[in-house]
């Protein structure tokens, strides 16, 4: 799975070592619902606090081709509470 970086804007994928930047990115997050999305006609994914998806989707129409939101991120295990109530990566 491909993602992009929201602080380097660097594509990165799931076998690589994340950089600094996502890792204090993400720590910003710990407790909060996040959200794994990736956009029609792209490969990597991007990742999004709720409160900006919401203003991302008041602005104009998101075409997705894949959505899945965790909430409780963890961002010591990169973990959350997913829609079927399970503990899941978010990298899955």
């Amino acid at each position: 799975m491909e993602y992009l970086c929201p602080v380097c804007r660097k594509v990165l994928n799931t076998e690589m070592e994340m950089c600094s930047d996502l890792v204090h990115f993400f720590a910003s997050w710990h407790g909060k619902k996040i959200w794994r999305i990736r956009f029609l006609n792209q490969s990597a994914y991007q990742f999004f606090s709720d409160k900006q998806l919401q203003a991302m989707a008041e602005g104009q129409p998101l075409i997705l081709a894949n959505a899945a939101s965790w909430e409780k991120f963890d961002a010591a295990t990169m973990t959350g509470t997913d829609t079927s109530g399970k503990v899941t990566s978010i990298f899955e």
